[in-house]
């Protein structure tokens, strides 16, 4: 870790690389028990469902992302507001790749409406 090879003196460096250990552990925690979900998608528009636990909740595409090695997909539920997702586009096939990357240069292209 670079605390650790930092110029902080011995208490306060140690205490840095404890607190983000600390937070570390809990950010794996926390993400761990979240709720899994699949998000259909099946056009180019931003229209698309999210199935959580087995039932359907329509949603809205805000923006998709690919950023180096990450994709990242914001979603509106239109209840609980923006939820952001980011994961490696590796975990789909090649056809789904190739589909991510052409809906993400068509939705950059076609603006958001307002009640995104």
């Amino acid at each position: 870790m670079a605390i650790g090879q930092s110029a902080l003196p011995d208490p306060i460096r140690y205490l840095a690389m404890a607190a983000v250990l600390a937070l570390a552990l809990w950010r794996t925690r926390r993400e761990s028990r979240r709720t899994p979900w699949v998000l259909h998608w099946p056009g180019l528009d931003r229209n698309a469902t999210r199935i959580v636990a087995g039932r359907e909740q329509p949603v809205v595409i805000v923006a998709v992302q690919l950023r180096g090695p990450l994709a990242g997909v914001s979603l509106n539920d239109g209840v609980s507001g923006i939820t952001h997702s980011l994961w490696w586009p590796d975990t789909l096939d090649a056809s789904s790749r190739r589909a991510l990357r052409l809906m993400a240069q068509h939705l950059a292209r076609v603006p958001a409406s307002p009640d995104c």
